[in-house]
């Protein structure tokens, strides 16, 4: 049928949009069963801004299903971190709404918390809507720009990788996988440094443009040192990029 429908993701928040529609199908009201097996999403013009919006409904829901709980106890204890969640969920939008920044560090408190909730509670409904909640927060996160670069890393690192593999020398691959592998866990270093204190490790970054160099040469493999020169190039965005950053964490 591939209509939009205004309550879509009302009903299936665990739907994600894949070339302009949801990724399951809308079961239709009425008594005919019908389903729109292709039903488009609508495009937004501000997508985490949209998804904040989502959060903020759901949280409201959360408070509720919170004060609904039978065991004062756990009620007492759920609103106590439910107010912290509430303080760095805040810090998160308002970053956003003022800079269209995403602050990783404020939205990483903010899903411990969820995830306390969820412990304390020991209710089923509850921890369905923390779940909901944390698939929404990674949403937020994939738009950070940095993130994005560090996903076309990871894509990229893939590449590389199956390209090494293929060389038929031992002794170059032998070398060119031990470069590899150390250039990896520098990336994933670098990535998670990001995340804690919204900076990129200049040094680290250079460390592993220096190792992305060597494996071109060493390669003697043009497929390699096309990818390798992407690889260096993403990190380069990184560093220009991060150096714009103002996160408050």
């Amino acid at each position: 049928m591939n209509n939009f429908w205004s309550d879509f993701h009302t009903r299936y928040p665990n739907a994600v949009v894949s070339n302009g529609q949801w990724s399951v199908s809308y079961e239709i009201d009425g008594k005919a069963d019908a389903m729109d097996v292709s039903p488009e999403a609508y495009e937004v013009s501000d997508p985490v801004g949209t998804i904040f919006s989502r959060i903020d409904d759901l949280m409201a829901s959360l408070l509720d299903l919170i004060n609904s709980l039978s065991n004062n106890g756990r009620v007492i204890a759920c609103r106590a971190v439910y107010s912290q969640a509430m303080e760095y969920l805040h810090r998160g939008e308002t970053m956003y709404a003022s800079s269209g920044q995403i602050a990783l560090h404020a939205l990483d408190k903010f899903i411990d918390r969820v995830n306390t909730i969820a412990i304390i509670s020991k209710n089923a409904t509850i921890s369905t809507t923390c779940e909901i909640i944390k698939g929404l927060i990674g949403d937020v996160k994939l738009h950070d720009p940095v993130i994005e670069l560090f996903a076309k890393l990871d894509t990229g690192m893939k590449s590389l990788q199956d390209s090494i593999e293929g060389l038929v020398n031992s002794h170059q691959k032998a070398i060119c996988v031990y470069l590899f592998t150390k250039t990896c866990k520098s990336l994933n270093s670098m990535e998670n440094t990001y995340i804690r204190s919204g900076r990129i490790e200049k040094r680290v970054a250079i460390q592993n443009v220096q190792f992305l160099q060597i494996i071109a040469i060493i390669s003697e493999d043009p497929a390699i040192t096309s990818v390798c020169v992407e690889l260096e190039g993403l990190i380069t965005s990184l560093l220009t990029l991060s150096s714009g950053c103002s996160r408050v964490v």
